[in-house]
This record gives structure tokens, C-alpha cells and sequence, in this order.
């Protein structure tokens, strides 16, 4: 009874955002620096940090397994963010893509892994204290941020924040954004 309630209320909830006007994703004014952050991964508590991302562009996507509108954005962004970037190893100027799931929920780890699976998420960590959420100043989740990685060396992080956005303008927004991001300039 309780799945038929969730999913005529997720049935609802894109019914509804189809009569919406469309959303257009833009990036942020000008490219902030990330804030750097070290996560532990889902379920290993191996250290992900922003730097093991040199080189990369990376999409992080906040989550928490009760967030309807997350479940619908991770279920989008799975597919046609990673997976699509993947099989074109990397965006439009062949920069490497990499979706990180960051998991804010603490509770309920049975759900969580329930939510994690039913989206397909393949790189989750967590962020329990909301610690990196909060250095966003994030408005709420689903939060999508883009990281142009591509500055970064080993010895010289330097990640900037090219989008931002709480709530999911969908895959073809994001594709714009990712296939804007260029390699840095060789020195």
C-alpha cells in the first residue's frame, strides 16, 4: 500500500513539473573555487577527496533516500550524465566526466542503500554532517554542482564551481554546461 502511495505521488509530481514552465540551467556568473572536501565512500569509509578529481569534471549530486525529487534527478543523472559520458570517454572536448552521489542522510542506512540501488548510483560517498552541503550554502536537494576539475594538478588543486543549482533542470541542461568545460591550456 505504501510502494502505490509513493509512486502515485511521484506520478503526480511529474505530472505536475510538465506543466511547468521549462527550467533552464545556467552556469554560476563566474567560476568560484570549490571548497575541497575529504568524504568517506558509501559503505568502504575509504577517503574520497576533491583532489583524487585532477583533470576531471565532476558532478556531485546531492541525496537523501526521502527526497522524491532526488530520487527522480539521481534516476536521470545515472543514465544520462555518467553512463553517456562514459561511453564518449568524456565530454565534447574529451575531459573526463565523473557523477559523485553525496549521500546527506544518516538514518535509515537500509533505505538509503535501497535508494542508492534503485537509481543505479555507481560513485555514492557520504556527507552525514552535512559538512560540504553547508560550504555550498545549499538551499536544499536534490543540489546539483559542476567542478571544473580541469585546472587541478596533484600539487596545484584548483577546482572551480561552473553550476550550481538546487533542484534538477534535467540531463540536456547539465550536457550544456559539461560540454562547455574545456582542457586547461598546456604549459
Amino acid at each position: 500500500m505504501v510502494f502505490m502511495k509513493t509512486k502515485l505521488f511521484l506520478a503526480l509530481v511529474l505530472a505536475l513539473s510538465a506543466l511547468l514552465p521549462a527550467v533552464q540551467a545556467a552556469p554560476v556568473a563566474a567560476p568560484v573555487a570549490a571548497p575541497d572536501f575529504s568524504l568517506p565512500k558509501w559503505e568502504s569509509n575509504t577517503p574520497v577527496k576533491l583532489a583524487d578529481f585532477s583533470g576531471k569534471i565532476v558532478v556531485l549530486d546531492f541525496f537523501a533516500y526521502w527526497c522524491g525529487p532526488c530520487r527522480l534527478a539521481s534516476k536521470d543523472i545515472e543514465p544520462n550524465i555518467q553512463q553517456y559520458y562514459t561511453a564518449k570517454k568524456g565530454n565534447a572536448a574529451g575531459v573526463p566526466v565523473q557523477v559523485v552521489a553525496v549521500n546527506i542522510e544518516s538514518d535509515n542506512p537500509g533505505l538509503t542503500a535501497d535508494f542508492i540501488k534503485e537509481v543505479g548510483a555507481g560513485f555514492v560517498v557520504n556527507d552525514l554532517n552535512a559538512a560540504l552541503l553547508n560550504k555550498l550554502a545549499g538551499e536544499g536537494t536534490p543540489l546539483i554542482v559542476i567542478i571544473d576539475g580541469t585546472h587541478a594538478t596533484p600539487g596545484h588543486p584548483d577546482f572551480r564551481i561552473v553550476y550550481q543549482r538546487a533542484g534538477y533542470a534535467g540531463a540536456a541542461a547539465l550536457r550544456e554546461i559539461i560540454d562547455q568545460i574545456k582542457p586547461a591550456p598546456a604549459k
